[in-house]
């Protein structure tokens, strides 16, 4: 199959990386370096060349998914990407043709980040703009709609040979092919025939048996026919012949974990070819896991085994099973499987992301937005913020401590009006304090909150950490902190007095920020950045 990939970015980032024949380059004339990425391509028919019409794109963006189809010309566009790495899933049947095709996956499209596009160092030299990256991915697909037959047979001994009665199939076709799935099977009948109805038209399919075992023996092939299939043609298999094996080794031939993508919340499970005798006082096997305690059970004949841990599995983390023993056969097994469960959500992209990587930088009304690579369940998490004067053993209780003391006010102290949430009688009159406070047994109050900032409080004469709200929809994983709209909370306000009068600076402030995304309750992003308000110190 014959693909083509082609970035298109800026003209300056042409003259950096060599003269490529697949990179050419735009840029527009405002922005901030961010990062625009498409891609697209032509869908054909393997076979026939015939460009497909009405084939469904499936893509995921965002945390969201997202459908195309192609036009009259076989064409598809998608656009509007932020960096990362795509799968596209193409299927479904060509509406003009009226034929069924097997599923495409094509996998790590990549649509690279700002910080890849730039060489190292020559940022100052770089004008501002955004970037477009295009990729061209042209994809063949296959008609489901050839047949195969053939049949098996086993051979017990130089002069017997009887007909593989219910023994499985697989037609596997070659990993580079991307169909989805790659593998079909068949039963043989009680003349060892087999047959395949409706699977994809493509060459170099593999037809394997897997190993059978009837009452007496057990029986493998070793040579395995190859055949080139033909849309609407029942292609006739080389005869497949397996010899028998005194005892026949183990071989796991199914499970949920090899993928390096386990689910946290599902149980391990395999099967082997071979009945394994567990019961055996010499078996050992064993589940690697945090806490290692865990059951196993085994069905199916003592082929299939599943492992129940006693707590979810724990989120980009590798783990381990061993088996150590012996088939009911006799044939000894001594394998090992480790696997990887699937990712735990992180940071995409924000917009404190800066071309130029100098460093987050915002203005001082800017709203502050992330992507994260999964849908978030959430936005409330309990934050333990209290002003942090209220411990202070000078002030005999939070009134004083809030709102001021004699010594502060003339020997009136200060006191807090807490359904008001604002002090009276004391220095602090009319002061409403936003943040958590500790209570009367000195205990924190908790706060429901996702994002504090710490910033200058010109009241207090301190950097404070405060809770912010965050807007998030619950079907998105883009979260929003929105900007201040009055001026007295612009970020990172402080009031100087220069001795000739008050003069406004702008400090950096500190965002906190954690989440929760949908693939599990406790997997969360938490990350602390300090940003730099208008301009950073050199």
């Amino acid at each position: 199959m014959k693909t083509t990939q082609r970035l298109i970015f800026i003209f300056v980032i042409f003259l950096i990386l060599g003269c490529d024949e697949d990179i050419i380059g735009t840029q527009s004339d405002d922005g901030h370096g961010q990062v625009y990425g498409s891609i697209h391509g032509i869908v054909t028919d393997y076979n026939s060349d015939d460009l497909l019409q009405g084939i469904l794109v499936n893509w995921v963006s965002n945390g969201v998914a997202d459908t195309t189809f192609t036009d009259e010309n076989g064409y598809y566009s998608i656009t509007d990407l932020i960096p990362g790495d795509y799968n596209l899933i193409f299927s479904g049947e060509d509406t003009t043709l009226a034929v069924q095709y097997a599923v495409i996956e094509e996998e790590k499209i990549v649509i690279n980040k700002l910080k890849d596009l730039v060489a190292p160092g020559d940022y100052d030299n770089h004008p501002i703009g955004n970037y477009y990256i295009e990729v061209v991915k042209d994809v063949q697909m296959y008609s489901m709609n050839s047949s195969a037959t053939g049949y098996v047979y086993l051979e017990v001994d130089a002069e017997e040979t009887i007909v593989g009665n219910s023994v499985t199939v697989i037609a596997e076709y070659d990993e580079t092919l991307n169909i989805k799935p790659s593998q079909y099977t068949a039963t043989t009948d009680a003349l060892g025939n087999y047959t395949f109805s409706n699977i994809p038209a493509a060459d170099g399919v593999t037809f394997k048996p897997v190993q059978f075992t009837d009452d007496d023996y057990t029986f493998e092939a070793e040579v395995l026919p190859t055949k080139d299939l033909v849309p609407g043609v029942e292609v006739m298999v080389d005869h497949i012949t397996m010899d028998q094996k005194i005892a026949s080794e183990a071989v796991l031939l199914s499970n949920n974990f090899e993928n390096n993508d386990f689910q946290i919340g599902a149980d391990p499970t395999g099967t082997f070819n071979e009945a394994i005798d567990w019961e055996d006082y010499n078996f050992v096997m064993n589940f690697i896991s945090t806490s290692e305690d865990y059951e196993i059970s085994w069905t199916n004949g003592s082929k299939t085994f599943t492992i129940y841990p006693d707590e979810d599995l724990t989120l980009e983390k590798d783990y381990m099973i061993n088996i150590s023993g012996s088939t009911v056969a006799g044939e000894e097994i001594n394998e090992s499987y480790t696997f990887k469960t699937q990712n735990k959500i992180k940071e995409i992209s924000s917009s404190l992301e800066t071309y130029d990587d100098s460093g987050p930088l915002i203005g001082k009304t800017d709203a502050i937005s992330w992507i994260f690579s999964e849908s978030l369940a959430t936005t409330k998490f309990t934050f333990n913020v209290h002003e942090q004067g209220c411990n202070d053993a000078d002030y005999s209780n939070q009134n004083t401590c809030l709102c001021g003391d004699s010594s502060d006010n003339g020997g009136v102290n200060g006191q807090w009006n807490g359904t008001n949430e604002e002090c009276y009688n004391g220095a602090f009159t009319g002061h409403q304090w936003r943040w958590s406070l500790k209570d009367g047994n000195n205990v924190d109050n908790e706060e429901d909150c996702n994002i504090t900032v710490t910033q200058w409080n010109d009241d207090a004469e301190q950097n404070l950490t405060l809770c912010f709200a965050a807007t998030v929809n619950s079907t998105t994983n883009t979260v929003t902190l929105p900007a201040p709209t009055i001026s007295d909370n612009y970020w990172g306000r402080k009031l100087v007095d220069n001795g000739n009068g008050t003069t406004i600076t702008y400090e950096d402030i500190t965002v906190h920020y954690k989440y929760v995304s949908t693939l599990a309750t406790y997997d969360e992003a938490e990350a602390t950045v300090t940003i730099c308000i208008e301009e950073c110190d050199e």
